[in-house]
């Protein structure tokens, strides 16, 4: 669960523009922070159902911050594993290959993919490559174009 922190009052988090904030400071427990300041926001992701306005654009506020995050995670899990071994740092690292390995390299085995994404990141000539990739697979796990596509025609029915 993310913590509502006002991010104007702590010289840890970022300056309280930002509505979310991924903490890797404890890298064994990486913590999303939603910045208090932004209450509508936080109110919105908050709402529970499934139809209506409130709820796509709940799902599509979701989305703007799970891509941001999800980006985060892979490249921190990219950064931590071994070029050798495909061995992560931490556990939930092996959670965020398991998701995103086959996407980022369809034709690689598990370890042989995790190798090459440890290789990836560290290279200054494939580094543009590879986040046009990362990016790809981030954007497969939710539907953003359909989603707020789905929330404007609702505005505009509502509208008329």
């Amino acid at each position: 669960m993310p913590r509502i922190e006002d991010f104007g009052e702590s010289d840890l988090l970022p300056d309280d523009q930002h509505i979310h904030y991924l903490s890797l400071e404890e890298p064994r427990n990486p913590q999303l922070y939603l910045n208090s300041q932004h209450q509508r926001v936080v109110n919105i992701l908050n709402k529970e159902g499934s139809v209506g306005g409130p709820s796509r654009l709940r799902d599509i506020l979701y989305g703007y911050i799970e891509h941001s995050v999800w980006t985060q995670l892979l490249v921190r899990t990219a950064r931590d594993t071994d070029t050798d071994t495909g061995e992560t740092e931490y556990d939930w690292e092996e959670d965020v290959l398991d998701i995103f390995l086959d996407d980022l390299y369809p034709d690689l085995e598990d370890e042989q993919a995790a190798t090459q994404l440890a290789t990836d990141i560290r290279s200054v000539e494939d580094l543009p490559g590879l986040m046009q990739k990362i990016e790809a697979a981030v954007h497969q796990r939710y539907d953003l174009p359909s989603d707020t596509t789905k929330l404007v025609e609702e505005a505009i029915q509502d509208g008329n």
